[in-house]
C-alpha cells in the first residue's frame, strides 16, 4: 500500500474510527521516539548535554521549569 493510499484511506474514516486512529498513531509515534532517544543515550550521543545540566546542577545554576 502506498502512502498516497493511507492518505486517501485515512480521509474516508468515520470521525470515530479517525480518532482511533489518531490515537494509535500518536502512541506509535511515541514509542518510536522513545526508542531513538534510548538508542542516542546508548551510543553516547546525549553525553554532553548530560554533563552539561549536571555541571549546572553542582553549581547551583539549575533551574526547573
Amino acid at each position: 500500500m502506498s502512502i498516497t493510499e493511507i492518505q486517501q484511506a485515512v480521509t474516508h474514516l468515520p470521525k470515530a474510527d479517525y480518532l482511533q486512529f489518531q490515537a494509535w498513531l500518536t502512541e506509535y509515534d511515541n514509542q518510536l521516539w522513545d526508542k531513538e532517544i534510548a538508542q542516542d543515550l546508548e551510543n553516547g550521543h546525549l553525553d554532553t548535554l548530560l554533563n552539561q545540566t549536571l555541571d549546572q546542577i553542582e553549581r547551583g545554576e539549575y533551574r526547573a521549569i
